[in-house]
Formats: structure tokens, C-alpha cells, sequence
């Protein structure tokens, strides 16, 4: 355990930045009912206009600009939200909300996320950060999936990130060799946290059956760091960094690869560390066919790194639902007609994901984008080209 001076100056001029950044002024109020759904609303607002949102029922949504979200009356519930290509010297809030998750990639302007109760499904992080700077957490809590391999309550990769009064819960994680990334409270890539009257807690033990997976769900870490770039971590305040379990068990506050890690005397530490390094080399390509006949099936071939959890991924690309099969461990998300497949890679590195089609002629002329996506035993995730498949 050291301190790195660096990190200290890194967090202060984020702090600094995310709280005197300035915010473009309102435009315009614009207000989302009840089962309405978000995305045309964020689509038709300008920079800086305010979205306030009630009730249920508004989908996921991508957000590319600087605009002000939030909740109104009790917490509205929507689902994931994705943060995008937000540029310096701009300002993103959301505030007041209960989402599916948050995603933010490229993002290097200021994002505030405040009094929001972020929760994930299965192979998805709570809130997921990606090449981002100036994100800023507060009275929020983020709470991990209940099933994924790279599934933690947050998870960074090369982003810079500063917390206050926000707690991070790890879910069930699945096992992998030598201890699991998947239900982890904190996972990061080469990242660094300022984390100010915080709680870290990583997923309870628990055991789980069905007839396609049969295996033992184990107790996620609490922190999980890996790569071979240094990644930080600095608690500070009244904070927790611990397990839910017995503290004894090794690999439960687990770090596979460089960190340095800071933490204040007020922060309690429930648990053991154990440092290893791993290389990350997961990959995901796609082999499928082009062409399907309504009532056919076909095999997708996924190529990824051996052992990897594959998953493949079908999107209606044309109008209109499709019900699929009800088949073991497919997903189908009414309206968007997604089925989401997933299995394990051979000792080579290969999955065969079967295809079905309903036998319906109605079906002929459509199309399906396939993708392949392809989730590493540290967290790492990885994902193919985009095929298109004609029905004919």
C-alpha cells in the first residue's frame, strides 16, 4: 500500500472541475409522462434544455449531448442509459432517478450523476465507464447483476472517476479460475477512483441450479483490478471496504494486476488481498450464414479466447416483432425482438450457438443483425462485427 503524488493533484483538479464546471443555460423544460418513451424526447432537445421524467416505462436511451435529466415527483424508473461522445468543456446531469444501469464511453466533458439508484442485468455492469474523464457520483447507490462474468456494481476501464456518499454493491458472481471478477464491487482497468465517504461491498455467497449450467455461484470481490497498467484507487472519509462473508477467504478483496491503493484511517477493511497478474487477450469474430428460410436453424460459429462466456446477440433490423422460440437461456425483449443466446468456449476457444427460426412465410424479406460478444474471466469484454441475415 503507497501513495502516488499524482493521484492526489488528479483528484483535486477533477473534484474541482466537475463541481465549478459551467453548464449551458436552460433552453427549454421538456417532460416525459408515464410509459412515454425517452429517447424521441432526448433526440429533439437542444444542449442544455432540461428533460424531467415521471412514472415507467421509457426504454433505454443514448444520450450524445449536454442536457439536465431528472426525476420528478417519486423516483421514476427507465431503462439503460448510455452516455456518449460527450465533448470537453460541456456539462451532462442525471439526477433523481432508478435506471437499468448507465454506460459512459468516450466521454471527456462533465457528467453528474446524483440520487440515482442504478441497478444492471445479467452480463452488464451498473454503471460501466469507458475512456471517460470528469464523472462525478453522489448520494447514489449502483448495485451489481445477479449473473455475468464481467457484471460489477461499477466498473472502469481507462477513466478517471470521483465519488462522493455513494455506495458500490457486488451481486452472486459466477466462478472462474483463480477468483471471480463477476459480482465485484469495484472492477478497474487502468483507472482512477477518488472515493470520499463511500461503502464498497462485494456479492454474497449463494449457490444456484438450473439444468443448462449447473455450477456453484461464489461470493464476488470486493475490488477487482487487473491489466498491466496501473490503476488507483483512493479512499478517504468514513468509507467501508469489505465482504459480505467470512473475511478469511482468500481472493475476496482481489486485484490481478498493478494498482496502488490509498486508504484513509477512517475506512474500515473487512477482507484479504491477494494480488496476481493476468494478461488480457479476449476476442470475439463471428462465423454465420447470410440467408435463412423461415422455419430453419442455423449454427453461428464464435471464435474468442478459451474459456471465455460467449454470447450471441439477434436484432430485428426491419419492422415488426418476431417471437422466438422459448428455448433455454434466450432472452426476448418485447418490441425490440432481441434473443440473447450465451455458453462457454471450448478449450480451443470456439462456440456453436444454434439459430431458430419460427416457420412463419410472413417472415420472408426480413432482416436480423447478428453480433458476437465474448466475456473474459477478469471482466475484460470484447465484440465482433455486425453481420446481417436475410430471411428468403
Amino acid at each position: 500500500m503507497k501513495r502516488v503524488g499524482s493521484l492526489g493533484s488528479f483528484c483535486r483538479v477533477v473534484a474541482l472541475a466537475v463541481f465549478a464546471a459551467p453548464s449551458a443555460p436552460a433552453q427549454q423544460l421538456w417532460v416525459v409522462a408515464d410509459g412515454a418513451p425517452l429517447q424521441p424526447v432526448i433526440d429533439a432537445a437542444s444542449p442544455g434544455d432540461r428533460i424531467q421524467i415521471f412514472g415507467v416505462g421509457h426504454g433505454e436511451a443514448v444520450l450524445t449531448k449536454p442536457l439536465d435529466v431528472f426525476g420528478g415527483g417519486d423516483q421514476p424508473v427507465c431503462g439503460r442509459l448510455r452516455v456518449r461522445d460527450l465533448g470537453c468543456g460541456t456539462t451532462l446531469r442525471l439526477a433523481d432517478l432508478i435506471t437499468n444501469g448507465i454506460e459512459i464511453s468516450d466521454c471527456h466533458g462533465t457528467i453528474l450523476i446524483e440520487r440515482v439508484l442504478g441497478g444492471s442485468w445479467f452480463l452488464l455492469s451498473a454503471l460501466d465507464v469507458t475512456d471517460s474523464t470528469g464523472v462525478l457520483l453522489r448520494d447514489s447507490r449502483f448495485i451489481g447483476s445477479g449473473f455475468g462474468v464481467s457484471a460489477a456494481a461499477m466498473r472502469a476501464w481507462r477513466s478517471d472517476i470521483v465519488a462522493l456518499d455513494t455506495r458500490f454493491e457486488g451481486a452472486v458472481g459466477t466462478p472462474t479460475s483463480p477468483a471471480p471478477v463477476s459480482g465485484s464491487g469495484i472492477s478497474l482497468f487502468a483507472s482512477t477512483a477518488l472515493l470520499v465517504r463511500c461503502r464498497v461491498v462485494g456479492g454474497p455467497a449463494q449457490s444456484y441450479y438450473d439444468h443448462s449450467c449447473p455450477c456453484q455461484r461464489v461470493l464476488g470481490p470486493t475490488l477487482a483490478v487487473f491489466g498491466q497498467q496501473d490503476a488507483h484507487l483512493t479512499m478517504v472519509g468514513d468509507g467501508f471496504l469489505g465482504v459480505r462473508g467470512d473475511a478469511s477467504s482468500a481472493g475476496y478483496l482481489a486485484a490481478f494486476g498493478r494498482m496502488t491503493l490509498t486508504l484513509d484511517p477512517g475506512v474500515t477493511v473487512f477482507g484479504r488481498l491477494d494480488v496476481t497478474v493476468r494478461a488480457i487477450t479476449t476476442q470475439a469474430s463471428l462465423s454465420a450464414p447470410g440467408t435463412m428460410a423461415p422455419g430453419s436453424s442455423a449454427n453461428a460459429t464464435v471464435t474468442s479466447d478459451p474459456g471465455d462466456l460467449v454470447a450471441l446477440m439477434v436484432d430485428l433490423a426491419s419492422p415488426g416483432a418476431i417471437r422466438f422460440p422459448a428455448l433455454a437461456l434466450d432472452v426476448y425483449i418485447t418490441g425490440n425482438a432481441k434473443v440473447l443466446r450465451w455458453t462457454t468456449s471450448d478449450s480451443a476457444g470456439l462456440a456453436t450457438l444454434s439459430l431458430v427460426v419460427p416457420p412463419d412465410p410472413a417472415l420472408r424479406g426480413r432482416m436480423f443483425w447478428l453480433q458476437a460478444f465474448a466475456f473474459g474471466a477478469l471482466g475484460q469484454r470484447a465484440a465482433s462485427p455486425p453481420a446481417l441475415l436475410h430471411l428468403r
